[in-house]
């Protein structure tokens, strides 16, 4: 079993001895110093230029976490910790800011931006499409006109170029 299917299955630790349970018992500050953390929680298919020790996400753990429902649900969990930190929460279906917090990740060049790109695009890759495309159209509409163009072409085109599920 790859180590990311291991660590979401919660069978394994991280490459730093970190749980996922214990990880979504932290609180928001600590998540956001956690740079190599995020590679783990949100796997893309390639493999992180900032953290090489970080697992990608290969083609056959991105069907396991298409097909297998308990695997869609921690990684459900796992974002909304994650978005909750940010100021983001879902609310019938769709996503909505909460707080000040909302605020900072709207600012150009914030680290969240970053961080929102890779948790689109490892929804798209792991097939969770629901969350996704309404995470996707979310930030879309709160980042028009407030963050860098780029960025926002980055959260366009974040489920481009990935094989269906």
């Amino acid at each position: 079993m790859s180590p990311l299917l291991a660590f979401y299955r919660h069978q394994a630790p991280d490459h730093r001895g970190r749980w996922l349970a214990e990880i979504w018992r932290q609180n928001t500050g600590w998540l956001a110093q956690q740079h190599d953390v995020m590679p783990w929680l949100f796997p893309l298919p390639e493999s992180s230029q900032q953290h090489p020790m970080a697992p990608h996400l290969d083609e056959d753990s991105r069907q396991t976490f298409a097909r297998e429902p308990a695997l869609q649900l921690t990684l459900q969990h796992t974002l909304y910790f994650t978005l909750a930190g940010m100021g983001i929460e879902p609310l019938a279906g769709e996503w909505r800011g909460i707080g000040t917090a909302t605020a900072d990740w709207l600012h150009d060049q914030h680290p969240h931006q970053r961080r929102l790109t890779r948790i689109v695009r490892c929804l798209f890759a792991c097939g969770a499409l629901g969350d996704a495309i309404t995470l996707q159209a979310f930030l879309l509409q709160q980042g028009h006109h407030r963050v860098n163009p780029k960025t926002l072409e980055y959260w366009r085109q974040a489920g481009n170029g990935l094989p269906p599920c």
